[in-house]
Order: C-alpha cells, then structure tokens, then sequence
C-alpha cells in the first residue's frame, strides 16, 4: 500500500485461454522495526470549512447529511475513541435517512462501508484511509478483496473493520491497494478471472535455499514443488500423506495384525479427519456407516444386482451427508466438510463390505474389521497431522524412496503378529 509498484504482463498474441501465475513471498520478522512517521493529516475535500460553506451555498443533501452525522456523533461522545464508535454505529444502520443521503449524494465509492467512514472520519478531522487487501490465514484458497480502514490515533495507526469497528491486526492483513483503482487492469481480452491463494510456511534454510538457487542450480530448484502454484502444492502436500499412511497401515496389518477393511480405506479416513477434525470425523463415520448398513439391509430384501444396490447406497450416502451438513449449519455448527477428502465412494465400499462380511462371517467379524479399521485410521491421522512430517514429505518427496523400501520389507516380513501371540499363548503353557 502506498507505493506504485505493480507487475504487467503482456504478450503480442493469445489464443484462447491463458493462465498467469503471480507468486509473491512475504517474511513476516520476528520484531517491528520501529520507524519513524510524519503525523498524516485528514483529507480536507469535505473538511469543516469547505463543507459548511459548500452546503450553505450548494444545499447538497450529501453535505447536510455528512454534516449532521458528525455533528450527532459528537453530542454523544465524550472524546475521539467514543466519536469514531458512534460513527461506526450510524454508518451500519441502513434505514437512517442520512446515512441514504450520504450513499445517494456523494461519489460512487460510497456504496462501499470502508469508503463512506474514510469520508466522515477525514471530514471530521482525523486521518483515515480505506485499504484493499487480503486476511491472510494459514492456509486458504480464493480469498476475497476485503476493505478496512487506517486511522491514526495517539502517535500510530489503528486498523478497523468498517461495518463492526472492531480492530484488526495488521500483522493478518496483507494491503494491496489505497486507491480507487482496479487492482487488475486489463486490455486486449474479453474477461479475466482473478484469484488469491495464500499459505503460511515457515522461513527455514529450505525456503533460502531455494531461493538461492533459483541462480546457483537452476535445474535442482525448478524441480522443487515449491514451485507449483499454491492449489496445487495443496494437492500434492494431501497425496504424498497416501504412501506414509499406506506403511502405517502396512505396519499395523502385518506386524500387530490388526484387522482392516482393506489398505487405503483407513488411510483415506485418516486424511478426511485432517479436514473435519478426529472427533467430529469419527461422529460423522459411525453415523454414516450405521445409517448405510441399515438401508443395505432393506436393499437385500429387494433383491437389487450389485451395480444398483451400490448405486442406491451411494445415492443415500450423498443425500445423508447433505441433510448432515444443512442441519448443522442452522445449529451454527461447521463440519468443515471435503468431498475430496471424505469420498462418497470410500464410504459407500465400506457399508457394502461391512454387509457382505456380515452375512458371511456374522456381525462380530464385520464390526471387530470396522473398529480396527477405525483404530487405524486414527493412529495413522494422529501421525500424518505433525508438522514435521508434512514438512519433509512435501519438501523432500524423495523420502518416499524411504517410505517404498520401508513397505518392501514389510511385504517380506512372514513371521508372527502381536495377535497371534495372544491368540496362541494357550499353546505356549503359560
């Protein structure tokens, strides 16, 4: 913000559809650095003087309205913080005639909340200015413009919703822009479409390294994912979690023998849980899962052929996870569901394995294969969330050479599992 820095990107032909990626890499420091700032002055276009005057000679209802509102907000406060809140409170109120004539008199920005208390605060003689920019958050995907307001106050500036007044902290909020101006200007094409991702990494000596040797070794640092864009990074930060959650199942099945349904069952559980969190994932599975054997059941009577049954169990699965989610948001509850990540097909598969092995082997086997599965998936979700394996899965992907001859010894383990010593110890004599 502040600055006329901007990037342009052209070129002397296009055909059809182009996509332009613009990456920009923030270091957050670990102290302000102090600096030290002339005192900002209030734009005076509708200041005291020129406003009074104007609306003397003019009659401009925008004027008389801007006028008033301050003047109201001044009577009941006692000082500037007090003054600021008040105007905060007309300004949201929609059915106030004057904060309508304020919208309807002045420029066109004045629809924007931001813009009409950046107005009312300069023409009340304090510094304020409407910022565009991002809220930045850990991790997020097609993050929208948003407007606040800096104000100075007391020697510093103070950042603000506009529409609640409450404050923000700066530190979340990337500025991009502090002026009426579109933040992408386009020429020569008939529309763009323009989004912002953003996601917080840890400056560590990787993140340098491969800043430095984007010019030192080129090849090494453009095979680097940190490269990717950041939707993309997303996918493969998810799918390089499959292979280290396929050994721990692995591990789990072959050495302690732990009955699952099946190996990426568990593994795809586990990865739903790192979107709507262990516990509600666990509520939502065992739900689903009792609802589904309970509908496979009346399908038996039905005597429908496979593909159907599946097709129907799917389809109930799909409405069931709908009604799931409408009536959890009317409570205000978010589940934080991803169909990407909690796939109706895996669900779906388990009800109809969870049904065959119960009419085949009865319902002790089917449940102690669902507990187990869910063990597992538990286990393996509580080791892929640690940052420190995320953070060496996605940067060094070649440990997942570690991973595969990890897995290869497994598969050449044949000796006995934990189980099967309890399960034998009777021969033992013990």
């Amino acid at each position: 913000a502040g600055t006329d820095r901007f990037a342009r990107f052209e070129r002397r032909r296009l055909e059809n559809r182009a996509t332009v990626f613009y990456r920009a890499v923030l270091v957050e420091l670990d102290s302000a650095v102090d600096r030290e700032e002339d005192t900002p002055e209030a734009d005076d276009t509708y200041g005291d003087d020129a406003r009074r005057e104007a609306a003397r000679e003019e009659q401009t209802p925008f004027l008389f309205a801007l006028d008033e509102i301050i003047d109201d907000a001044r009577e009941r406060s006692a000082d500037d913080e007090g003054f600021i809140d008040q105007v905060i409170e007309t300004l949201a109120a929609t059915d106030d005639e004057r904060v309508r004539a304020l919208r309807a008199g002045g420029p066109s920005e004045m629809n924007d909340p931001a813009r009409r208390l950046e107005v009312v605060l300069n023409a009340a003689g304090i510094p304020a200015e409407r910022v565009e920019g991002l809220r930045l958050s850990d991790r997020a995907r097609d993050v929208p413009i948003t407007r606040w307001v800096r104000l100075w106050r007391n020697g510093r500036w103070r950042t603000l919703d506009p529409q609640t007044g409450e404050s923000l902290d700066p530190q979340r909020l990337l500025p991009l822009s502090t002026t009426d101006l579109p933040l992408v200007r386009y020429s020569g094409v008939n529309d763009v479409y323009v989004s912002f991702a953003v996601e917080r990494r840890p400056q560590d000596s990787v993140t340098e390294a491969l800043r430095r040797g984007e010019s030192q070794a080129p090849i090494v640092a453009a095979l680097s994912l940190l490269n990717l864009p950041l939707h993309t990074q997303d996918v493969f930060a998810v799918l390089l979690l499959v292979p280290v959650g396929a050994l721990l199942i692995a591990f789990f099945r072959q050495v302690i023998g732990l009955p699952t349904y099946g190996t990426f069952m568990p593994v795809l559980i586990a990865l739903s849980f790192r979107e709507t969190s262990l516990l509600t994932g666990l509520i939502l599975f065992t739900l689903i899962v009792m609802i589904g054997l309970a509908l496979r059941a009346y399908f038996n009577r039905l005597q429908l052929l496979l593909v159907p049954r599946l097709a129907s169990v799917l389809t109930f699965v799909t409405l069931l996870m709908a009604i799931i989610a409408i009536v959890s948001n009317s409570f205000g509850i978010s589940l934080g569901l991803s169909i990407s990540l909690f796939p109706l097909v895996i669900l779906t598969m388990t009800i109809e394995r969870m049904s065959l092995t119960w009419d085949e082997l009865g319902a002790r086997e089917a449940l102690k294969k669902g507990v187990g599965s869910l063990a597992a998936a538990v286990l393996s979700y509580l080791v892929i969330i640690t940052d420190p394996v995320e953070h060496l899965v996605f940067t060094f992907p070649e440990l997942l050479l570690v991973v595969l001859a990890l897995t290869i010894a497994l598969g050449r383990y044949n000796g006995f599992k934990l189980t099967e010593y309890m399960r034998f110890r009777a021969l033992s004599g013990r």
